[in-house]
């Protein structure tokens, strides 16, 4: 009976063993599955960091290449060639926006049927005819700058807070796809303003502090116009005496 107990006492103590063995190969095992896991993690976090830069740089080159452009919706497809198309947005600018443009200032045209996205040789150009093109009320024809798709969802999103922004008495437009928000006083922010200032300066005409300073100025002349009359009875008597003396 004691040699089985041992027998099984033994047994139990090699299979502890083994499963010691066994976590020790498991431990190692994950140590190196999380080195390598690591590893992936700073590659992965490398690329993200790579792909984000990259996104940003296409996208101020998209930007950049945009900067120029203008698109011209409502024109009406009358034109069979290249061309033809340029001449008629040249008329449009010509006479309807009242500003001269020639063809050497067309930088170049998107081959799409429409709306027309227009590209000019320089930036100013491009602002001064958005300038102008209030005078295209009235007409089928309407002039936007030319944004890449995920700013025009940007921009869409943000005329919402827009408009809540205008409706509250702020003055407020959208620049690429930012909101920028100017406070302008209004008449009675103003009337306030002054208000306190009245009060303010009214209130420093007649303070304690005011009335003790002008006290003090008062005493201070006083005695220097005693003084200066002090000196010119001695300067006036000294020489008498003098002469009583001779």
């Amino acid at each position: 009976m004691a040699i089985a107990m041992e027998e099984v006492l033994k047994a139990i103590h090699g299979l502890g063993q083994q499963l010691k063995e066994t976590e020790d190969r498991l431990i190692t095992k994950l140590d190196k599955i999380n080195e390598k896991l690591c590893d992936y993690k700073m590659e992965l976090d490398e690329l993200r960091n790579s792909h984000e830069k990259q996104e940003k740089q296409l996208d101020q080159l998209e930007k950049v290449v945009r900067k120029c452009n203008l698109v011209f919706f409502g024109v009406k497809e009358q034109e069979e060639l290249y061309v033809e198309l340029e001449s008629i947005i040249i008329k449009i600018i010509n006479e309807k926006l009242d500003f001269k443009c020639v063809r050497n200032e067309i930088q170049h045209r998107k081959e799409i049927p429409r709306p027309i996205i227009l590209g000019l040789t320089t930036f100013g150009k491009k602002l001064q005819i958005l300038k102008n093109k209030n005078k295209l009320e009235g007409t089928e024809i309407y002039i936007k700058e030319d944004f890449p798709p995920k700013v025009l969802i940007q921009r869409k999103n943000l005329q919402d807070q827009l408009k809540t922004e205008i409706d509250g008495g702020k003055k407020a437009f959208i620049r690429y796809n930012k909101l920028i928000v100017l406070d302008i006083p209004t008449k009675n922010d103003n009337y306030e303003c002054n208000t306190r200032n009245q009060k303010r300066a009214l209130s420093d005409e007649i303070s304690p502090n005011s009335i003790m300073q002008e006290n003090r100025r008062n005493i201070k002349k006083n005695r220097t116009t005693r003084s200066s009359e002090n000196r010119n009875i001695t300067q006036y008597l000294m020489p008498h005496s003098k002469k009583s003396k001779e």
